[in-house]
């Protein structure tokens, strides 16, 4: 099979394109056949080994795994003789972290690891889910308790977990209050569907330390940027909605 391979450590210009060996899955192990998988930061880290606790864990002077990614998603290929959770043909997402090897045409997981993708959903927009979401539920949901009606800040609003963190907000039915740079202000509108409000502001310095305003369009009626007040009173608390997630230690 065709692999995305890594034996040092550096930047993007020491992965290889290579021909490996297919992977085997263990009797508690299910064989995935790749069809999308995301790049997350960690990636990146281990990539470039600049983090000594990386270094730490996954090989001092060289990476131990050579084949990195994640977030992955695809269909089930075979499974071990242990397993009753999946069968072969499902289709699946989910989060590889520690033992990595999804830039892969194939990858071998534990199915604690995994999870049936919903039919409406595609591979690719599965494979973006796992690290950022989970990180997102992680500290809204099961550090941070949240309730409707309740205000939250969301450092950050604009990047991987931030635009999950505002629509999972959203659905718990709190007042959302999102920060980020002006560069990814409008990334901002597209978060959530409710009907958009007429117009928000940040304030902030840019790369050339100047103060600024900027506005834009279509944010939620409940959401504004960088602590400016609402100029409306906050939308009315919606019913608290179910919210059914999937998520595993990094050890799975």
């Amino acid at each position: 099979m065709k692999a995305i391979v890594s034996e040092k450590y550096g930047s993007p210009d020491v992965l290889e394109l290579r021909e490996v060996a297919k992977p085997v899955p263990k009797d508690d192990e299910v064989l995935v056949r790749v069809h999308a998988v995301s790049v997350n930061d960690w990636d990146w880290g281990l990539l470039q080994g600049s983090a000594f606790i990386d270094r730490l864990l996954f090989g001092f002077f060289r990476p131990r795994n050579t084949i990195l990614g994640s977030d992955v998603a695809g269909r089930i290929e075979a499974v071990g003789k242990n397993v009753t959770q999946f069968r072969a043909g499902d289709e699946v997402f989910g989060d590889l972290s520690g033992r990595w090897g999804g830039f892969a045409e194939y990858v071998c997981a534990r199915p604690a690891a995994l999870a049936l993708k919903p039919p409406g959903m595609t591979f690719v927009q599965a494979a973006s889910i796992p690290q950022a979401a989970m990180l997102a539920i992680q500290g809204l949901r099961d550090a941070g308790g949240i309730r409707q009606g309740d205000k939250v800040l969301i450092n950050g609003a604009g990047g991987g977990v931030g635009t999950f963190a505002i629509q999972i907000a959203r659905l718990y039915g709190a007042e959302v209050t999102g920060v980020d740079s002006p560069a990814k202000l409008t990334s901002l509108p597209g978060s959530t569907p409710e009907e958009p409000n007429q117009q928000a502001h940040h304030h902030g310095n840019d790369e050339a330390g100047d103060d600024r305003e900027v506005e834009t369009e279509a944010l939620p009626d409940d959401m504004y940027i960088a602590g400016q007040a609402p100029q409306r009173q906050p939308a009315q608390p919606r019913p608290r909605q179910a919210c059914r997630h999937h998520h595993h230690s990094q050890n799975d």
